[in-house]
């Protein structure tokens, strides 16, 4: 682990990657004071609710909008559907609104993992590049990772620039440490990196090798990393275990162009297994949930799909108590799936967050955007937030 800046320094902590530099920007929390709403201070003023003492957009553009009156609920899952984030609460099922991200050209957000303070981390990349007739996306520049604090309303810069190219995959590991999985433009080779939230350092895990589009990872409790290495380009991908010194092992192998993107890998709450994701994209015939045993590489289909029965399940899911909880956006739901049964226990309709941009309760997708991005789970938060 290496931490390059000095005590008297202003610049932020340092490391290079593969000839690349890497800055991270960690964050302290907020000492912001008490939330002042008012009407402008001089006639001819802007009116801006929030309009003293909040950082609303970072330099690079990323902006804010947050709903202050949303509460994070210990136990709730989190989703992510274009630039919205939403708390939906597993019993009741209601759904509640909690920020928005944007940037001018458009930017993709991919994850948001809610921390013990009620700070959301967040991973955003990419741009528009046009918007009429068709949406064209472009990767490859203006990465980051963010902090969002909905009820401050504020927004900070963990890490940007450098080698921060598209940081997709994110996982808090304990309260200080956060993994950031980078796929780098799609078609390069990507990195895995371990930032300390308190201090700044850094440590590369992953990258070169076998590794393209490094998607999302998972850090298991023996320090072996278990990568979703997508493939983007070939609609192919794999399962890689990284071990100490970047040591790197193929457990699921390619099985061919168009076979299906190997979008995500997450915990299966079996710390023999983890669970990872298919994106079959655009026929959606052979997505797929699918358990991986850790020590032989063997597999088994939690959840499938077939011609006649599309799905697309989204790239990150989360496991509570043995119940999976996993997006499948061509029919507008989230299921809770037994992990061991594979027998679906419930199901909550979302079909007003997607069916937005195609109709209420309507089936299908419009592009390779139109699905939730990830679930995770509020964990429990310190005292006084919940």
């Amino acid at each position: 682990m290496t931490n390059l800046r000095n005590s008297d320094s202003p610049l932020p902590p340092t490391f290079l990657l593969d000839d690349h530099e890497v800055t991270y920007q960690p964050t302290a929390p907020p000492t912001e004071p008490a939330l002042v709403i008012g009407p402008p201070e001089r006639p001819g003023d802007l009116y801006n609710d929030y309009y003293r003492n909040r950082t609303k957009v970072t330099s690079s553009g990323i902006a804010v909008t947050c709903n202050q009156a949303a509460k994070l609920r210990s136990g709730n899952l989190l989703i992510v559907y274009r630039e919205h984030c939403y708390q939906i609460d597993r019993e009741t099922t209601d759904i509640e609104f909690i920020f928005e991200l944007t940037r001018t050209p458009k930017a993709y957000w991919w994850m948001a993992v809610p921390a013990s303070d009620g700070s959301i981390y967040c991973s955003v990349s990419g741009q528009t590049v046009q918007a009429d007739p068709l949406s064209l996306a472009r990767f490859g520049a203006r990465g980051a990772v963010v902090r969002v604090d909905h009820r401050r309303d504020s927004i900070s810069v963990v890490a940007e620039g450098g080698a921060v190219v598209d940081p997709f995959g994110l996982e808090l590991i304990g309260k200080n440490q956060l993994l950031v999985s980078d796929f780098n433009g799609w078609g390069g080779s990507g990195y895995i990196g371990l930032l300390d939230l308190r201090t700044g350092a850094s440590e590369a895990l992953a990258f070169g090798g076998t590794l393209v589009d490094p998607q999302m990872a998972t850090l298991d409790e023996t320090g072996k990393l278990w990568v979703a290495n997508a493939m983007h380009r070939h609609y192919d991908g794999e399962i890689v275990c990284v071990e100490s010194g970047n040591r790197q092992t193929v457990v699921y192998p390619r099985h061919g162009p168009g076979s299906g993107i190997v979008s995500g890998v997450f915990p299966s709450g079996d710390p023999a297994t983890v669970l990872f994701v298919i994106i079959d994209w655009p026929f959606m015939a052979n997505s797929a949930v699918v358990v991986l045993e850790k020590s032989t590489g063997k597999t088994n289909v939690l959840l499938g799909a077939s011609e006649s029965d599309p799905k697309l399940y989204n790239a990150h899911g989360v496991v509570i108590d043995g119940t999976l909880w996993i997006g499948e956006s061509y029919n507008n739901e989230i299921l809770a799936v037994d992990v061991t049964t594979g027998e679906i226990v419930q199901r909550i309709d979302v079909s007003g967050i997607l069916g937005a941009s195609k109709g209420k309760g309507v089936r299908g997708i419009i592009d390779s955007f139109d699905f939730l991005e990830c679930i995770t789970v509020v964990p429990k938060l310190s005292s006084g937030l919940d």
